[in-house]
C-alpha cells in the first residue's frame, strides 16, 4: 500500500523518528493513503506508539512533512466513542506494521462504523438544532434578506450534513472528510447524495431554498427517528 513515490520519505522518516522500543507501527492518512495527491499536498504520517503523544513538522523537498505521534490506547479509545480516528483509520495504508497493531486498529474503526448508532440525547440535540436553524432561515427567505440567508446557508452548512450522519446513524465527520464519505453513506440512495452534492455546490446566496426544504426534511426524519 506504501507509495513508490514516497518510499525513501517513508524510510527515512522511519530511521530518524519511529525507530524507538515503543513504536508498534506507522502509516499514512489523508490523500497519501487514498490517493489525490498533488504537488502541494501535506504528508500526514502517524507513528503508533505505546505511550508517546507528539507532533514534529518538516520540509523534504518542497513537501511539507506532519509526523503525529499517537499511542495505540488513545486511538482505540476514540473509535470506541464515535470519535475522527474511525474515518482516519478506514482510510489508513500501513506503511510499517510488524505485529498488524496498525490492522487491528483499521479492523476496530470498521468494525465500530459498521454498527454504530447514536444515543437518544445526540439525536434530540441535533433535532433541536435542526429545528431552530430552519425556523432562522425561513424567517429570512421570508423578509427577502439575501445577505443573512447567505451568511445563514454558510454556517448551517455543517449542522445539515452533522444531521445527515445522525440520522443514517453514522459517527459525525467534518469538513472535507465528511465531504469525502458522504459518497459512501450507506442508506443515502443516489437520488439523495445527487440533490445533496449539487446544493452544496449552489453558491451560498442561492442556497437558501433548497436548504430550507432539506432542513425540513431532516427536521422530520429525525422526528421519526426519536418516535421509533
Amino acid at each position: 500500500m506504501k507509495s513508490h513515490n514516497f518510499e525513501n520519505l517513508y524510510n527515512e522518516i522511519i530511521d530518524l523518528y519511529a525507530s524507538d522500543v515503543g513504536v508498534l507501527g506507522c502509516y499514512v492518512s489523508g490523500s497519501a493513503s487514498y490517493g489525490g495527491m498533488t504537488d502541494e499536498s501535506d504528508v500526514d504520517f502517524y507513528v503508533l506508539t505505546t505511550d508517546y503523544h507528539g507532533f514534529l513538522e518538516r520540509i523534504h523537498g518542497a513537501r511539507r512533512v506532519e509526523i503525529r505521534w499517537r499511542t495505540y490506547d488513545e486511538i482505540s479509545l476514540d473509535i470506541s466513542r464515535g470519535g475522527p480516528f474511525i474515518y482516519q483509520l478506514m482510510d489508513a495504508a500501513p506503511v510499517r506494521d510488524p505485529a498488524g497493531n496498525v490492522q487491528e486498529l483499521m479492523a476496530e474503526a470498521r468494525e465500530r462504523y459498521e454498527g454504530f448508532s447514536h444515543s437518544v440525547t445526540t439525536i434530540k440535540d441535533v433535532h433541536f438544532r435542526i429545528g431552530e436553524a430552519r425556523m432562522k432561515l425561513r424567517s429570512a427567505i421570508r423578509s427577502e434578506d439575501k445577505p443573512k440567508q447567505a451568511y445563514l446557508c454558510a454556517i448551517y452548512t455543517a449542522l445539515l450534513l452533522e444531521a445527515l450522519f445522525v440520522m443514517l446513524d453514522k459517527p459525525v465527520a467534518t469538513g472535507t472528510t465528511a465531504w469525502r464519505w458522504l459518497h459512501k453513506l450507506p442508506g443515502l440512495t443516489s437520488e439523495g447524495l445527487t440533490h445533496t452534492t449539487h446544493m452544496l455546490q449552489l453558491p451560498l446566496e442561492e442556497r437558501a431554498p433548497m436548504m430550507e426544504a432539506y432542513l425540513n426534511q431532516l427536521h422530520g426524519s429525525l422526528t421519526a427517528k426519536l418516535k421509533r
